[in-house]
């Protein structure tokens, strides 16, 4: 009896033991989940209020979204560096009266940081005409401070062919030449992929649901349409990787520049993307926005 007495009283503790750690187990999932519905809906709000503030042609006020050394590359190719010259490049835009829309379509939460995609529409009325209306794709990164969420890196691109006068963006007097090697195994195996004109190598370097939105083209879904969208890579691939934010968990974030030559000429343009940490050590793309145009140069001619 007393064995008996003893094992009832092990079962009887192991299941309230197990019972308590569940509980707390839930409780601590609930509160995750309870975190990452605030973040969502604070992110949220920030887009809502930009698309509200941007239309209203409050410059000062959209600007303030974004940290001191905030990131914008937009599709046109532009380039700014810090919230001054964001809040300027705003102000000569809004004098034109567009009407801008977002349609966000995924997040990721990090702690402290946020990677969100969608895509985006602007109207700009036209004396005389219909209104101008262009479209595309973008990955915004965002930061917490002092407990607000604020944008870091903003990285756009169009969504089908534009005219050239839709890629002249003036690109920012201080952007350094620094380079950074944390991705450098993606970026070689890339460009090496690039040069032997290899689809499905291309293919392997995303994650097999990975989203990729690729310089004036539809965004693609999975391994099989990301090969599809590289069949007719030629020439070569030279990318220029300008810094990588670790998220934590197996994931981060890395933005640079790139150029290419082949068939089409001499093009540059730049990306964002989200990566994740593979088994050996290297990384895979999860989501891609990249945008590009005939390198300065051969505009020029």
């Amino acid at each position: 009896m007393k064995v008996r007495n003893l094992l009832v009283l092990f079962l009887a503790v192991t299941f309230v033991t197990a019972c308590t750690a569940q509980d707390e187990a839930a409780t601590d999932d609930a509160a995750v989940m309870v975190d990452a519905s605030g973040d969502a809906e604070a992110l949220d709000a920030l887009t809502a209020g930009y698309v509200e503030h941007y239309n209203m042609g409050h410059a000062d006020v959209v600007a303030a979204n974004y940290v001191d050394d905030a990131v914008t590359v937009y599709a046109d190719g532009g380039v700014n560096l810090g919230r001054a010259e964001i809040e300027a490049a705003l102000t000569a835009t809004m004098a034109g009266s567009p009407t801008l829309s977002i349609d966000p379509e995924d997040i990721h939460l990090g702690g402290d940081k946020a990677v969100a995609r969608g895509t985006w529409g602007i109207s700009v009325p036209v004396e005389g005409a219909d209104p101008m209306t262009t479209s595309g794709h973008y990955m915004t990164l965002f930061t917490r401070v002092d407990g607000e969420w604020k944008i870091m890196v903003v990285a756009s691109n169009y969504d089908s062919e534009q005219p050239p006068e839709a890629h002249m963006g003036v690109v920012s007097e201080n952007v350094d030449d620094e380079e950074d090697d944390a991705m450098d195994g993606l970026m070689t195996a890339y460009e090496e992929a690039w040069a032997a004109g290899d689809a499905s190598a291309i293919g392997w370097l995303y994650t097999e649901n990975a989203h990729a939105s690729f310089a004036s083209q539809p965004a693609v879904q999975g391994r099989a349409a990301i090969e599809a969208a590289n069949e007719e890579i030629s020439g070569t691939a030279d990318i220029h990787a300008k810094g990588t934010i670790d998220l934590g968990d197996g994931w981060a974030v890395n933005g640079g520049w790139y150029e290419t030559m082949g068939d089409d000429g001499h093009n540059v343009g730049n990306y964002l993307l989200l990566a994740q940490v593979t088994e050996d050590g290297g990384h895979q793309i999860h989501w891609l926005v990249s945008n590009g145009r005939p390198a300065p140069e051969d505009t020029e001619e």
